[in-house]
C-alpha cells in the first residue's frame, strides 16, 4: 500500500483577553482526528488569565505549542506578523481565539489538499473554508 506523506500544518491564533474562548479551542485542537500540526498562539497583551492558561496547558497538549506573549497591546496585524515568523508547517490554518474546530476539520482540509493534482499545486495559494454559523 502506497501511503501518502501527511502535510504538516501550522495553526495560528492571535488572542487578546480571550482565555474563556481559548479553552474551547484547545479542546477542539486536542480532539482533531488529524494530528500532524503545531499551534502558534500569540497573546496580545491580555489582562485576563490567558498567559497562565497557555503556559499551564502547553506542556500537556498532544501537539507542539509556540507561545508568543507581548506585555503590551501591539494589535492584531502586528501579532499576525509575529506568528507568521514562527511557522514551521507546509500549510497555515488561521483560527481566531474565539473560534474552534469541529472534530474532522483539519482532516477535511487535508483531504481537499490531496485532491489537487500535483502538477497544479503551484497554481494554488490556499483553501478558503466557511464557518458553520
Amino acid at each position: 500500500m502506497n501511503k501518502q506523506r501527511q502535510p504538516f500544518i501550522s495553526v495560528l491564533t492571535p488572542s487578546y483577553n480571550r482565555a474563556e474562548y481559548l479553552k474551547k479551542l484547545m479542546v477542539s485542537l486536542t480532539s482533531q482526528t488529524f494530528q500532524n500540526f503545531e499551534w502558534i498562539i500569540g497573546n496580545d497583551g491580555s489582562t485576563d488569565y490567558t498567559d497562565k492558561l497557555i503556559r499551564d496547558a502547553s506542556t500537556s497538549l498532544n501537539f507542539n505549542v509556540t507561545y508568543i506573549s507581548s506585555t503590551l497591546r501591539v494589535g492584531k496585524a502586528k501579532m499576525d506578523n509575529l506568528l507568521s515568523e514562527e511557522v514551521k508547517g507546509e500549510y497555515i490554518l488561521w483560527c481566531d481565539s474565539d473560534d474552534y474546530l469541529k472534530l474532522d476539520s483539519m482532516q477535511n482540509l487535508v483531504d481537499l489538499l490531496k485532491k489537487i493534482p500535483i502538477e497544479e499545486k503551484n497554481n494554488y495559494i490556499g483553501i478558503i473554508a466557511q464557518n458553520i454559523d
